[in-house]
């Protein structure tokens, strides 16, 4: 079974992903608080993170940095996702060091985030 930590300030969709990607084998561990999610990360030692733009503390972009330049949590293969951020942003995003694997705009369909998460780490599953 896949581990997920899930990153969004959107509660019911955390929730909804999770209950989404329950039966395709992930355990999802949720938090809305940017600030609280690199503690979160280290603990859980998750195989994917999703992380929103939008969080309560914080952004999602600043997390994804964060993330990418410590080194115990710099290989766990990160997915930002947004509701509100440009495809600039992400564009712009993309050519940074600390960039995410994959960019996905809100609402996205199931399918594509399966896919996604399969090919970002296929030894998850």
């Amino acid at each position: 079974m896949a581990k997920l930590v899930i990153v969004d300030a959107d509660a019911s969709c955390a929730e909804q992903v999770n209950h989404l990607l329950q039966p395709h084998g992930f355990r999802a561990v949720i938090t809305g608080d940017g600030d609280a999610a690199v503690d979160m990360i280290k603990q859980e030692k998750p195989d994917l993170l999703l992380v929103s733009v939008e969080l309560q503390k914080g952004s999602g972009f600043s997390l994804c940095n964060r993330v990418k330049r410590n080194a115990e949590m710099a290989q766990i293969p990160l997915v930002l996702t947004s509701a509100q951020a440009t495809p600039e942003a992400f564009a712009q995003h993309q050519k940074l060091a600390t960039r995410a694997e994959a960019y996905l705009h809100k609402p996205f369909d199931l399918q594509q985030l399966l896919a996604t998460l399969q090919q970002l780490s296929p030894g998850a599953f």
